[in-house]
């Protein structure tokens, strides 16, 4: 009974193998090392947002700068953003590897600055129509010059029937322009018509022309001639035969020789003028002078003939005599000035 307690109480210290032959073997078990815990290194998790986004201060691009009613995406470079992260502590068995936690997870947080985003709607007007400078068409005359006071030069110093061109200087002329007002936008730069287009008028002074007639019955002309040698015995200005000259203001007559003699006779004859009608020519004659220039033009003597003397009936002449020229010349330039009757 003893042997049997026994064995009982040690059945889990020992194990009976039966086997043949009626051999008994004992097996004694191996005993376990006991664990040796040490510090670990915790277990992190990632860092989670614990809210939206907070404390954005600065929005691009402001509302305000965008049309009104048109939706955009607004940025932030400048939210703070609160995080936190699960620490836990824990333990390794250097016997058998293996990690327990040691103590409650710990929560550690922390507040970054991040970008967001969010949705926005623009507050600036769509368009902003102002005042813009007005369109102006070119001036343009509405009717012929009107009211011109001075017209020279004056008919009466004009040959009778002689048709010239008289000029005003001082003639009103009325004149219109269209103006349309406009409007610009300050957002797209772009012009619209503002109202009705509308005329502006205005009087500016002018100068005018128009074709009038001569009323004087005296027919003038003024013949400038250079000095040069004639012929043996004379000192002329147009040589016999050489050359004419045009009246500066009655084309119908040419000299054709203008002549002062040794002895201070002057002759002066016209291509037009011929043996048969220098009768007649002489007629109309009222008055002949002739001005004796120096070189710059400027008038040394005045001597005139009313009427001349006919010369060979086709020249024209009178004694000079009795001038202060030198003897045997002419001065640098002779100016014929003769008048006709009509």
């Amino acid at each position: 009974m003893k042997f049997a307690r026994y064995l009982a109480g040690t059945a889990v210290l020992f194990a009976l193998h039966c086997q043949a032959q009626n051999e008994i073997r004992m097996v004694a078990p191996v005993s376990k090392p006991a664990a040796i815990w040490v510090e670990a290194s915790p277990r992190v998790s990632d860092w989670s947002n614990t809210s939206d986004p907070l404390v954005c201060t600065n929005w691009s691009p402001s509302v305000a700068s965008i049309n009104e009613g048109v939706s955009f995406i607004q940025t932030s470079v400048d939210c703070l953003q609160n995080q936190e992260r699960s620490i836990q502590a824990r333990e390794q068995d250097k016997i058998s590897q293996v990690y327990r936690n040691k103590g409650a997870p710990v929560l550690e947080p922390r507040t970054l600055t991040v970008t967001a985003t969010r949705n926005a709607i623009g507050t600036h007007p769509s368009s902003n129509w102002v005042d813009a400078p007005s369109l102006y068409s070119a001036w343009a005359n509405t009717t012929a010059p009107l009211v011109c006071t001075t017209w020279t030069p004056d008919p009466a110093t004009i040959g009778q029937g002689i048709q010239f061109q008289q000029t005003s200087s001082d003639c009103l002329q009325q004149q219109q322009s269209t103006v349309q007002a406009r409007e610009q936008d300050t957002i797209s730069l772009a012009y619209r018509n503002k109202g009705e287009p509308y005329t502006e008028t205005q009087t500016v002074t002018v100068t005018s022309t128009r074709t009038a007639t001569g009323t004087n019955p005296v027919v003038q002309g003024d013949y400038l001639v250079a000095a040069g040698n004639c012929c043996t015995g004379q000192h002329g200005y147009i040589p016999y035969n050489t050359g004419m000259i045009q009246s500066s203001s009655n084309p119908n007559y040419h000299l054709s020789y203008l002549v002062i003699k040794n002895d201070g006779t002057i002759y002066f004859a016209f291509t037009e003028v011929t043996a048969a009608n220098a009768p007649a020519f002489v007629q109309r004659i009222k008055s002949v002078s002739i001005d004796f220039l120096d070189a710059n033009k400027n008038l040394i003597l005045t001597t005139t003939a009313n009427p001349p003397k006919v010369q060979f009936s086709v020249y024209m002449g009178w004694n000079v005599s009795g001038t202060t020229l030198t003897q045997g010349y002419a001065a640098p330039y002779m100016r014929l000035r003769i008048q006709l009757n009509p």
